[in-house]
């Protein structure tokens, strides 16, 4: 009889434990955020990502009823500010505004590994587009398409060998078969309007001045132009390729420390598609010449970005870049 008590009473006080637990843990993910969170971004100030960054943590701030920090870790091309929250505790607390962070672990230049990092949420995109002098011969797309074909080893100019704008370039180079040679230039503007190359790869946010201003002509646009309030009628890769080519869209993701709780990363998700979603956001990250766009972080790690990898080591190896 002793023992039956005592077996019954051993069961009581363990359910009573796992009772605590689980309202305690509950009572915790409730409480998440309950001090100041620092998000970091690899660019300097007043830079495109500082000021996505800076518009990202405002909005966040509104969700999470918590102060965010903005921080410019600079150095390595981002590699620097990836490093830092790949190894940084996983507590919820340092979190990284990120474009592709894949390049650096495929090149051999990162000191993490694509696992050490979980991404919260996809949350918008930047766009790239193609340009040319305004008095440019070339008046289409077409016409630069016929023309690189006619003359093999064509020049155009880039932001940097390893970017993921060039992957993108490369990308088309391959599927369009137009055997192209990229060069790389500080200054794509200059480098383009004083006629070095016969056309350049920039991001909208670089070319939309220029072509208002009358210097420059948009030939091509990677994304659907209306989306990043360019001209509907300027081509872009689906309308000339199709859906059935694959193309390296440039994402940006919230990020954190692989081992960050469950608990935790379910509320920023939540609260990064509640951004994401937010007219007043949305009409921000426009006029900053980048496109709001929500994806859950399972369905960025388990489907797009696997694929953007074995693009990216495709076009890396014909490089000879890869690692």
């Amino acid at each position: 009889m002793e023992k039956s008590v005592s077996i019954y009473t051993t069961v009581a006080f363990i359910m009573i434990v796992c009772g605590f637990l689980s309202i305690n843990g509950a009572w915790a993910a409730e409480k998440y955020p309950t001090h100041q969170i620092e998000l970091l971004c690899g660019y300097p100030p007043g830079t495109g990502p500082d000021i996505l960054n800076r518009i990202l943590g405002r909005y966040l701030e509104k969700q999470l009823g918590m102060t965010i920090v903005p921080v410019n870790k600079i150095g390595g091309g981002g590699v620097v500010a990836i490093t830092t929250v790949a190894t940084s505790r996983p507590d919820g607390y340092t979190l990284l505004n990120t474009g592709d962070y894949i390049i650096p672990v495929l090149t051999g230049q990162a000191g993490y590994a694509v696992e050490d990092l979980r991404v919260v949420a996809q949350f918008a995109l930047n766009g790239a587009v193609l340009v040319v002098p305004a008095d440019s011969p070339l008046k289409t797309f077409q016409d630069f398409i016929n023309d690189a074909k006619k003359n093999p080893g064509t020049k155009y100019c880039h932001p940097g060998v390893n970017s993921i704008a060039t992957m993108r370039m490369e990308n088309l180079n391959k599927q369009a078969n137009l055997k192209l040679i990229g060069v790389t230039a500080q200054e794509v503007v200059s480098t383009v309007l004083g006629k070095h190359v016969p056309i350049g790869l920039t991001a909208n946010a670089t070319a939309k001045p220029q072509v208002e201003a009358g210097r420059m002509r948009i030939l091509f646009s990677f994304d659907p132009p209306k989306g990043f309030g360019l001209d509907p009628t300027i081509p872009d890769f689906v309308s000339v390729f199709g859906k059935g080519v694959p193309d390296i869209e440039i994402a940006v993701y919230l990020a954190a420390q692989a081992k960050t709780p469950g608990d935790m990363l379910q509320v920023l998700e939540k609260a990064m598609e509640t951004v994401s979603k937010d007219p007043e956001f949305v009409n921000e990250l426009l006029k900053n010449n980048f496109k709001a766009s929500f994806l859950p972080g399972k369905t960025a790690m388990e489907e797009k970005i696997p694929v953007k990898m074995s693009l990216i080591k495709g076009i890396l190896q014909s490089l000879g870049t890869a690692k």
